[in-house]
């Protein structure tokens, strides 16, 4: 599979929008287009992030390319989809461009346990409880609907791709093959993140006449 190594990490599920003006990423990217065959996303080691050949971590994510779009000087805006997991298991060190062989990375307990389907429940109300929080009071928005999807491995990637996560807690979470140990991650972290929102609302920002016997000119 080609691979374009980025810093960034793309969960399965999610949409993925970029802009490629390499030469080697814009051959394998047209190609990929025009052959409907996926390209594969995965992030860039930080010792190797600045090389001119990054080296990718272990694990990524597959994307269809759904448009390509000619933006000028040469370069191309991909529109794309996260689709499965894969595994590298060898680089391809010839290639003009980066390519591994690669084997699908797949969850290994799909069963719904009582613990697994309580998690779900518990991370779809926080995270529905965490945008709306954020939304709320906006005069341009004055009702938000949050719709997530019901199966527990889908919801988790889905929720992981929404927060706002370091890159290693997100390739964490991209590499566990638990989806109840996904959730678990998850709903801690949006526990945090819903206390932290609730109260930066009731913080009050202080005008200038408040302000004007604690500041002077000088």
């Amino acid at each position: 599979m080609p691979l374009f190594v980025v810093d960034t990490v793309l969960f399965p599920y999610a949409p993925v929008q970029f802009r490629i003006f390499e030469e080697r990423y814009l051959r394998v990217v047209r190609e990929c287009g025009e052959n409907g065959t996926p390209l594969g996303v995965a992030l860039a080691r930080e010792a190797s992030a600045s090389e001119g050949s990054p080296e990718p971590r272990l694990v990524g994510t597959r994307v269809r390319i759904l448009h390509l779009f000619e933006v000028g000087d040469g370069r191309l805006e991909v529109h794309g989809l996260g689709e499965a997991r894969f595994r590298i298991r060898r680089l391809e060190e010839d290639a003009p461009y980066p390519v591994a062989l690669v084997e699908p990375l797949e969850d290994h307990d799909l069963e719904w346990t009582p613990r697994l389907y309580a998690l779900s429940e518990r991370a779809r109300e926080l995270c529905s409880e965490y945008v709306q929080t954020l939304f709320q009071d906006r005069a341009w928005m004055p009702e938000v609907r949050v719709a997530l999807p019901q199966d527990a491995a889908q919801l988790s990637f889905t929720i992981a791709n929404l927060m706002p996560l370091g890159n290693d807690v997100k390739q964490g979470l991209l590499e566990c093959t638990d989806p109840t140990e996904r959730l678990r991650v998850l709903v801690q972290f949006l526990e945090r993140e819903c206390d932290s929102v609730r109260d930066l609302r009731h913080l009050h920002r202080l005008s200038t006449g408040e302000l004007s016997d604690w500041v002077k000119p000088n």
